[in-house]
């Protein structure tokens, strides 16, 4: 429990510092993250301030994502007014596309405003809305009214708000006509991640650990919703290895999780460390994404037989897929994917913004050689949103969402069709079951889909796809960039250590938790970038000098007393150094030392006084066995009184002399006397 104690606690001090720092720093940088980014829209730069987000914002759903031909479909819109200003009564129209929408391309032009649109079909009264305040419309009518109603595929849906005859605002839906002749059923395979929740830590804690995995935790209502379902687990290793390093102090719902977890049946493969960006790292000048050790954790057991394991690729779960690398979507570069599929992935997941042109009919593809899945990002988009939608007509919407990206690819294929959907990749804290189910329902109990797992996927490769090239921010690379140099020089310094390991592995699995994906649209992305630079910094000043009060040196020689401070996780052997600031000192010769694990131990420097006397400022210094320096330079402030004893001896010199001297003559002195008195 050394190491993860020693890192907890360096944590609690970089978040002293932080709090130090105060909130003006962490503001700026943020700003400076955000607007860098394009996060903060102010309009400036667009043409005409007019044209800024409307303040009314209309949201659409039918009351179902799919209709039969002799059904009805109820609308629902929700009116949110998101000034302080209120708006008047109006007319709420609703129009359907003139087309069937067949493709990915179609659905985008409609969501643009692109699509020809049919007269109203229905029209009800809205309400007015006061400021700051929403309300809800609906609208019926028959599926019949609906264009081309004896064809099968996605019809669009677009709620007008219109007050005093003029357009205010306009909100945009789909439904799913089971019509005519189906096409083939589509193959929708869902990965569900379990990840851990961001940090700048390389481990979870106990009571992170706790919460996530306690009966109402996202990660137990996770699993226990994918029991019976055909999904793919996509699994965090800094879950399950933070589980194993608290030994007997894991909480106990963790180690029922984990439990769960390798009794569950369900296919599925490793993310990286912490779901670390693996193209950023790359796009940030890394050689290759970094893949953090285990073997300096405590409590790891054993593999099972027949395992392979580097150290790094068993943390407690064996999962049936293997060689899995997932970037996140939309960040792949020409560069990055050549890296990344030169390494130890045998299979890429790519997100289909990653791609040019339509997204494939077929999940299964190459790119620029690299063997592929496609992740449907639209699909995986509002399958996402599902998990986090608080309003019905919000969930709703996303649903219909879902529905739709999966009937144009079955309608645009022109035959078999595959999907890959994912949820989402961020740790649901503000978890909701109900709303879980119902993005799991979304993508595989629809009439025209069938679930399957992504191992159906995985095995073959067919069309070859070219890759629409992505960077990231340059402000998110400029800071990956700055952890990478960070982790550099927790290397270098690790050559003082005797387990190198124990300095190296923490700082690698540090990198990986703050290079997490999470983070790319995470508000705490600032606070994680102050807290990794201080804690890097704990870990370079961690063997130091402990600063002493003024040495007063009597004498000729003597050796001048260094406290020094180790606390590392891990013994280190340092040679000390001594340079005086002035001729009244030599220093003899340099000192090596070694101090046990968080502890303390002094260093004697011998030294040697010239004549004179003085204040000497000696600057001690630290370095490792190869001459790296270690630490920073001290000034100890000596005061030499080499003369002291010189002058001792003189003085007691000449006293004995001159008692000497005195005794001889007061013989002398005493025999005159008595030679005189006999003459008398």
């Amino acid at each position: 429990m050394v190491a993860p104690d020693f890192f907890a606690r360096a944590a609690s001090r970089s978040r002293h510092r932080v709090s130090k720092l105060g909130l003006r720093l962490t503001s700026v940088l943020a700003a400076t993250i955000l607007l860098t980014t394009g996060l903060i829209s102010t309009g400036i730069g667009s043409g005409d301030s007019a044209q800024a987000a409307s303040t009314v914002v209309v949201t659409i759903a039918p009351d179902s994502s799919t209709v039969t031909p002799t059904g009805f479909i109820t609308v629902s819109a929700l009116i949110r007014n998101t000034s302080k200003t209120a708006i008047k009564a109006g007319t709420l129209s609703v129009r359907t596309t003139v087309d069937v929408l067949r493709s990915s391309t179609d659905l985008t032009q409609f969501s643009a405003g692109k699509s020809e649109e049919s007269a109203p079909v229905a029209e009800v009264p809205a309400p007015a809305v006061a400021g700051k305040s929403s309300a809800i419309v609906t609208a019926r009518f028959p599926a019949s009214a609906l264009a081309q109603p004896s064809a099968w595929g996605v019809r669009g849906l677009a709620g007008r708000l219109s007050i005093g005859g003029k357009s205010i605002s306009t909100g945009r839906s789909t439904v799913v006509l089971l019509a005519g002749k189906a096409p083939s059923v589509v193959k929708v395979a869902t990965i569900v991640p379990l990840v851990s929740t961001p940090s700048a830590l390389g481990l979870m804690t106990a009571d992170q650990l706790s919460s996530a995995s306690a009966p109402e935790g996202y990660l137990t209502q996770m699993l226990s919703a994918t029991a019976t379902r055909a999904v793919t687990l996509a699994v965090d290793p800094r879950l399950t290895t933070s589980i194993l390093a608290l030994g007997p102090a894991v909480p106990s719902s963790a180690k029922t999780w984990l439990e769960s977890l390798n009794a569950s049946r369900l296919p599925g493969f490793w993310l990286s460390f912490g779901d670390s960006d693996l193209s950023g790292q790359i796009q940030a000048g890394a050689d290759e994404p970094v893949s953090p050790s285990i073997d300096d954790v405590p409590n790891i057991p054993s593999p099972p037989a027949g395992t392979q394991w580097g150290g790094s690729t068993w943390p407690g779960w064996n999962p049936s897929l293997t060689g899995i690398g997932w970037p996140a979507a939309g960040t792949v570069s020409d560069k990055s994917l050549a890296v990344i599929g030169s390494l130890r992935y045998s299979r890429l997941l790519l997100s289909s913004t990653n791609l040019t042109g339509a997204t494939p009919a077929s999940s299964s593809v190459t790119v620029s050689q690299t063997p592929s899945v496609v992740v449907n990002q639209a699909a995986s988009a509002c399958a996402s949103a599902l998990q986090t939608d608080a309003d019905p007509i919000v969930s709703s919407h996303d649903e219909a969402c879902v529905a739709a990206q999966l009937a144009v690819a079955s309608t645009s294929s022109g035959g078999a069709a595959s999907v890959v959907v994912s949820l989402s990749r961020s740790a649901q804290t503000a978890f909701s079951a109900s709303a879980f189910e119902r993005a799991l329902d979304a993508t595989s109990r629809l009439p025209f889909t069938t679930p399957t797992t992504l191992s159906a996927f995985a095995a073959t490769s067919t069309s070859e796809v070219s890759l629409a090239s992505s960077v990231e921010s340059s402000s998110r690379l400029r800071v990956l960039k700055q952890a990478l140099a960070n982790q550099r020089a927790i290397v270098t310094f690790a050559a003082v250590a005797d387990e190198q390991n124990r300095v190296v592995n923490p700082g690698a699995r540090r990198l990986a938790a703050f290079g997490s994906n999470q983070w790319l649209s995470n508000p705490g992305w600032p606070n994680a970038t102050i807290e990794n630079r201080a804690l890097t910094q704990e870990v370079l000043t961690s063997v130091s000098i402990v600063t002493s009060s003024t040495i007063n040196m009597v004498g000729g020689q003597a050796r001048i007393p260094v406290v020094l401070r180790n606390e590392l996780p891990s013994a280190v052997t340092v040679i000390v150094r001594g340079i005086p600031s002035n001729g009244r000192l030599v220093v003899e010769q340099n000192v090596s030392l070694t101090i046990q694990a968080e502890s303390q131990n002094r260093a004697y420097i011998p030294v040697s006084a010239r004549v004179g006397s003085g204040r000497v400022d000696l600057e001690v210094s630290m370095t490792d066995l190869a001459g790296n320096p270690v630490g920073t330079v001290t000034l100890l402030p000596v005061n030499v009184r080499a003369d002291w004893e010189g002058w001792g001896l003189s003085g007691l010199s000449v006293i004995f002399f001159g008692l000497l001297v005195a005794g001889v003559i007061r013989t002398l002195r005493r025999r005159r006397v008595a030679r005189g008195g006999t003459d008398v």
